[in-house]
């Protein structure tokens, strides 16, 4: 099953923020090293504001970038996308940069996507926005861990 990531679980993987998120989202990358998971150029792009914000280090946030662009498939950003988007802002209430990022899950075919922003348990054209955040797990996101497995990360 195909996974968007979202920007603020990318940030949290790279070690930034709340201490709890950041355990939560490495650990839960690394649970979906299995799974088909894509990112958003929009994604990577916003990812590297805010890496290059919070640390002030442009050379540490195009490291950081291009090694989460060896992991994982890149979602073009195009004009159907921005479309959708721009649909979602109109009828949805949804922020432009959110919508764009949902739009490019869906045109990627994924089932899910990651996000901390609003919208938690949006679907629209087969895909689901969850916050991998809340308690209790959506039932959609267990499946997939379940059929991930344990991590194999060592405590």
């Amino acid at each position: 099953m195909k996974v968007g990531l979202d920007t603020n679980i990318l940030v949290y993987a790279a070690g930034l923020d709340d201490l709890r998120r950041r355990e939560s989202s490495a650990e839960l990358l690394l649970r979906l090293t299995e799974q088909d998971c894509v990112v958003s150029a929009l994604v990577f792009s916003e990812l590297h504001y805010v890496l290059a914000r919070k640390t002030r280090d442009k050379s540490y946030a195009s490291r950081t970038v291009a090694g989460f662009m060896r992991i994982y498939d890149v979602a073009p950003i195009d004009t159907t996308a921005l479309q959708l988007g721009l649909e979602l802002v109109d009828r949805h209430g949804f922020q432009i940069f959110d919508a764009v990022i949902f739009a490019g899950a869906v045109q990627a075919g994924c089932r899910i996507l990651l996000s901390e922003d609003g919208h938690a348990g949006f679907e629209r054209f087969g895909c689901t926005i969850i916050n991998p955040f809340l308690v209790p797990m959506h039932p959609l996101l267990a499946t997939v861990l379940a059929e991930a497995g344990p991590s194999n990360a060592t405590t």
